[in-house]
């Protein structure tokens, strides 16, 4: 019984929690924005409307505290620069802020069990706190992963559009410039950011090392940068080498997809046996089960 209330209070101040913060969560207007986002930006916590109204001092001076005590900004910086600024944490300051109030909240989950139930479920009431406090890390290590494999797989479909760019004799700046232009993913937007710091006055070996190290983890995106580096330097054609990376880099992307139907067909196994198989079995074989007990028993 006090397990099942803890998971009660819990799933229900979660969903209050999702309901509050999800509709209101702040997004920046375009992709050309959140890709000019730079980290020496002031770095104040942008919650949703009503958390920020209710709850932006606390928070803000929670979270600045929260930093000295962690001492680890630049390395979390680096993970939102990696995540591509998401919306929920597009400051370092706002991600702290995020942990202190999930940290909280769980721990008042806890702490309410513990008033209801007794002083014995005060550990678990510090479990969630201490949970709390990481889950903010886990989803933002969630948002690189997908974000990482969104530049993969969208890459490997645009190369082969650069590549007829450059074939058809525009210059590397021109040609990035001219895909930059076309709507897409998390690729396109590094390449247009990539074009506007070129625009801005950085030469374009500077503006593919910003690229390589908003992309930090993704081997590809590093081969390709020093790929289009060598041929600004070397003026080499590079027209059959971004093909050849791309179809490389398709057939990857098949592999991984099989490999995931694969697995998922394995993982369908568990639900499969556990929560339709008895379903069907009591749909079946119920009316029997009921008829031969009357027959047995109530005769």
């Amino acid at each position: 019984m006090t397990i099942l209330l803890s998971l009660m209070g819990g799933v229900g101040v979660l969903l209050i929690w999702m309901g509050v913060t999800h509709p209101f969560v702040a997004r920046i207007g375009n992709s050309r924005h959140r890709v000019q986002l730079r980290a020496d930006e002031s770095e104040h916590i942008q919650l949703s409307p009503l958390l920020d109204r209710a709850f932006g001092p606390l928070l803000d001076s929670a979270s600045h505290a929260l930093a000295l005590l962690l001492r680890r900004e630049d390395k979390d910086r680096e993970l939102i620069i990696a995540a591509g600024y998401p919306p929920r944490y597009r400051t370092v300051y706002n991600f702290y802020a995020w942990k202190v109030f999930i940290a909280t909240m769980l721990f008042l989950v806890g702490l309410f069990n513990a008033i209801a139930i007794g002083p014995g479920f005060l550990p678990v009431a510090l479990g969630l706190g201490i949970l709390g406090l990481y889950l903010p890390d886990f989803h933002l290590r969630q948002l690189i992963q997908k974000r990482r494999e969104m530049i993969r797989t969208e890459m490997a479909f645009v190369l082969h559009r650069l590549a007829i760019q450059v074939a058809a004799g525009q210059a590397l700046p021109q040609a990035l410039e001219q895909i930059a232009l076309k709507p897409g993913g998390p690729f396109v937007q590094e390449l247009r950011q990539v074009s506007t710091d070129i625009s801005t006055g950085h030469t374009l070996t500077e503006a593919l090392d910003g690229f390589a190290e908003r992309a930090s983890g993704i081997d590809e995106v590093r081969r390709f940068v020093d790929l289009l580096q060598r041929a600004q330097q070397l003026g080499s054609p590079i027209a059959e080498a971004l093909t050849s990376m791309g179809r490389i880099m398709q057939d990857r992307v098949q592999q991984d997809i099989e490999a995931r139907g694969m697995a998922a067909s394995v993982q369908m196994v568990l639900p499969i046996g556990c929560l339709i198989l008895p379903a069907i079995g009591i749909v079946v074989m119920g009316p029997g089960i009921y008829l031969a007990a009357q027959y047995f028993f109530l005769k």
